[in-house]
């Protein structure tokens, strides 16, 4: 189910950015072709005749166009940084950093000086430098004294990247995987699109239009969910309309403010609910009319031909590639992006299905950092002791070949109470990299080909190590190195291993990088009924009952001195949507001071390596 806080977001960012995410992410085409006289607001694009904001000319005869002129004609990707009023371009090899008002630009981070700085229009149009960027890209920029017009050309220009492209001469576009489709336009410019194909980003003019498809919850309430937006959509808008076909499970609503229009269509079906969104910040009355109709053809159907197909998705499978570190992988395509460390050393994918233990990841290590390939498989090994051995077994390192490449691998089982999944990292060398494929998959009969497949597609080139430089590993077995975190009345000492978030002088969290155990602290000042002494065994008290009522099934109980102090300590058990937690509490007070530890496990990772990790963070607690 899609989030009402994140859609607030999305409509409220494209609002405050319009100078720039107006412009879109166009497809990037194989010739660039611009001409145009000074002074004209219909330039021909690429063979279009598109009306704009007039260029104009500044300083000594520097020529001022748009910033959707270099979005069309180009296809290159552009990101508004608000705090800096700055603008950035990424088009194939060239990064181009720009800032309003400042004559100085970077190129590939080289700071280079501009004849004259980009500007803002009164009525919020971002003004750049043609000559400059087009030169930057490759085009060549002449003026035509018969017909006293400005011409930019460029020849074979490849694209690269995640952007979309094609896709303007069928009648429909659309995603053969998910099953939707709607009309297409010449002016429906492509933009992002997500890894998994679950969100999709068309640009019209200066108009957002996204597709969502969100995996429906079994729970799923249409006629409460109808209603929830209706309410959200009310709050500080203007409804123009809400309506719903509960037979077919459709909702539309419409609705306005001092930004301009916004448009919400969502069709649920038993497996997902399908959103397209318009976000309308133009004026023209026209414009905004052709948006909804296109969007009113939205349809989860996928017709049989005259399609322009999105997927990525063949044969059970998506592709993935890491422009800067040169690699393609297969992936399953009931995977979706999860994270990118940094260049990308480090590519996390996990089950569209939130509640599914699969995943995978690729990771690229320095040689110099990790050494061999059979060294860096022996320290992943070794993260195994985090896992429960209740119900984590693992095989012993052995080699293999997949394809050309010879590997060190391990595979695994893990049987939790909610599945029983399937296991496998191989590591192996190219150049001065070693690089770790991992994966996770329910343990049937499809587990062995699958993770097959996914091996033996990996295709890379050498990296060049002066290019790329030092790619670490960050084990997280090792825990030696520590820190101290501290507030009113108490501290800890923490392995580097755990992040601390939520920090104030009575309270703590902390969260283990690789695992998810959570420890917790807080401390309070309780009020005293009656001026009664409040004791340690009425905090337990109402501690336990409390978790009783919860549902918790108590498994242990101890006490225990942590710096003098007290401390009553519980482990608690709770089945949970069909995955079991394990809670371990440690209360205390000391007649004035009431001090609360909780520490959090997840089923998998309740072992004995980080019971004891976490008891060591709990004995170092310190008394201020």
């Amino acid at each position: 189910m899609k989030k009402l806080s994140a859609l607030l977001l999305v409509f409220a960012m494209l609002f405050v950015s319009i100078p720039v995410m107006a412009e879109g992410e166009a497809q990037i085409p194989e010739r660039v072709e611009i001409s145009f006289r000074v002074g004209d607001e219909t330039l021909m694009i690429n063979g279009s005749a598109v009306t704009v904001e007039k260029p104009y000319v500044v300083g000594v005869g520097v020529t001022l166009v748009p910033l959707r002129v270099i979005t069309e004609a180009f296809g290159a990707t552009v990101e508004w940084i608000a705090e800096t009023k700055s603008i950035k371009l990424t088009y194939p090899d060239v990064n181009i950093l720009l800032q309003i008002d400042n004559p100085i630009a970077e190129v590939n981070g080289i700071a280079q000086e501009l004849l004259s700085a980009p500007e803002l229009t009164p009525t919020g149009f971002t003004m750049v430098p043609l000559r400059f960027i087009s030169e930057t890209f490759g085009a060549d920029v002449s003026y035509d004294d018969a017909t006293k017009s400005i011409v930019v050309v460029k020849e074979s220009v490849q694209s690269e990247g995640e952007t979309v492209s094609g896709g303007i001469s069928e009648k429909y576009i659309g995603d053969s995987y998910y099953g939707w489709s709607m009309e297409n336009s010449s002016e429906l410019v492509m933009g992002n699109r997500s890894f998994d194909g679950s969100e999709t980003e068309f640009a019209y003019g200066e108009n957002v239009i996204i597709v969502y498809v969100d995996p429906i919850d079994e729970n799923y309430d249409f006629e409460k969910d109808y209603v929830d937006y209706k309410t959200y959509y009310s709050d500080g808008n203007t409804l123009v309309k809400a309506d719903k076909d509960s037979e077919n499970k459709k909702m539309h609503f419409q609705y306005r403010n001092n930004n301009g229009f916004g448009e919400d269509i969502t069709i649920v079906t038993e497996k997902y609910m399908y959103t397209v969104q318009s976000i309308i910040t133009s004026a023209d009355t026209q414009e905004r009319n052709d948006i909804f109709a296109i969007t009113s053809t939205f349809s989860v159907s996928y017709p049989e031909n005259d399609v322009y197909d999105l997927s990525n998705a063949k044969d059970g499978m998506r592709k993935y590639t890491s422009e800067n570190l040169n690699y393609t992988i297969l992936v399953p395509d009931t995977f979706t992006l999860s994270s990118e460390d940094g260049i990308g050393n480090t590519v996390v994918f996990n089950s569209i299905d939130d509640e599914s233990l699969e995943g995978m990841n690729v990771s690229v290590y320095s040689k110099s950092d990790v050494g061999s390939a059979k060294e860096l498989c022996e320290a992943i090994y070794k993260t195994g002791e985090y896992f429960n051995e209740l119900i984590y077994s693992a095989g012993s390192i052995a080699q293999k070949t997949y394809g050309e490449k010879n590997v060190f691998e391990f595979d695994y089982t893990l049987e939790a109470t909610s599945m029983t999944v399937f296991g496998k990292d191989i590591c192996f060398e190219i150049g001065d990299y070693v690089y770790n494929v991992g994966i996770m998959v329910e343990n049937n009969s499809e587990a062995y080909p699958v993770m097959d497949k996914v091996f033996t597609s990996f295709e890379a080139t050498a990296l060049d190590a002066n290019e790329i430089g030092i790619l670490m590993y960050d084990s997280p077995v090792d825990s030696e190195q520590k820190y101290t975190t501290s507030g009113k009345g108490w501290s800890f000492e923490v392995p580097y291993s755990y992040i601390e978030r939520g920090k104030s002088d009575n309270a703590t969290t902390l969260v283990n990088r690789e695992t998810g155990v959570i420890i917790s602290l807080q401390t309070s000042v309780p009020e005293i009924p009656n001026g009664r002494r409040l004791s340690l065994n009425d905090v337990v008290n109402v501690v336990t009952d409390r978790m009783i009522e919860e549902g918790f099934v108590l498994e242990s109980n101890e006490t225990l001195m942590l710096d003098n102090v007290r401390f009553e300590s519980f482990m608690y058990s709770l089945e949970y949507e069909g995955e079991k937690i394990y809670q371990n509490i440690y209360i205390a007070y000391d007649g004035t001071t009431l001090y609360s530890i909780y520490a959090v496990y997840t089923e998998i990772f309740y072992s004995e390596a980080m019971k004891n990790q976490v008891a060591e963070i709990i004995n170092s607690f310190k008394k201020a």
